[in-house]
């Protein structure tokens, strides 16, 4: 009688046991499952930050070239994807301009700051051609010299040399303003390398929308003629 109640108690000590063991088996299973889940979205949260952060650096500034035409503006595309000929005719236009903001002198002296100041936002920072325009503005004080003459820019040519150089031409037409001297012509040649980066922010796509720098300039004086 003893035995059997030593081997009846053995057996609910053993399923006991084995209850235990399958809550506790269960409960780590758990646990474990919940760690594995806690992890994964730790994973995906700090994959997706990254993912924000990236798409965040990213330029959102799509420069577009727009045509306008008496008075109204038409969208062309993206000048990235514009076809070369396109994109040909803005690098022209934008050197014809660079030329005439450096080189004209105007009695005007709010408009003579406002095209020196067009003229470096198309200079590359630490760039031989910055340091060439640095030069020529403080050799020949623009302001001062609008006191005795003007100075009109014509530019004639721009012909392309290579995908990054270009060779421009123009007259320059000189008009003293006092005494009796005659108004004449100075002919130059410029050979300017250049390099195109996209603006990536507001302030780069006000000051060169074309992201079109002068990297290098290599003036020289071709003749003097009277008017």
């Amino acid at each position: 009688m003893k035995q059997q109640a030593q081997e009846e108690l053995n057996i609910l000590y053993q399923r006991a046991h084995h209850e235990w063991d399958e809550r506790m088996g269960s409960a780590i299973s758990m646990a474990n499952n919940w760690r594995l889940v806690a992890l994964t979205s730790m994973l995906i949260t700090l994959v997706a930050v990254a993912g924000v952060i990236y798409i965040g650096s990213q330029s959102k500034i799509q420069p577009y070239a727009v045509s306008i035409k008496n008075g109204e503006a038409t969208a062309i595309g993206k000048i990235q994807q514009l076809p070369a000929t396109q994109q040909h005719a803005l690098h022209v236009k934008a050197l014809t301009d660079f030329v005439i903001n450096v080189r004209s002198v105007l009695a005007d002296v709010e408009a003579q700051k406002r095209l020196i100041i067009r003229a470096y936002n198309r200079l590359m920072p630490d760039t031989p051609a910055l340091t060439s325009v640095d030069n020529y503005f403080k050799k020949n004080n623009i302001f001062e010299r609008a006191q005795t003459e003007l100075v009109t820019i014509n530019v004639t040519s721009v012909l392309p040399l290579s995908d990054n150089t270009y060779q421009v031409e123009w007259t320059e037409s000189i008009t003293p303003r006092k005494g009796n001297a005659l108004p004449y012509t100075t002919r130059y040649k410029a050979t300017m390398n250049t390099v195109t980066v996209l603006p990536n922010n507001e302030k780069a796509l006000f000051q060169n929308p074309l992201g079109f720098f002068r990297k290098y300039i290599q003036l020289r004086k071709i003749n003097v003629g009277l008017l």
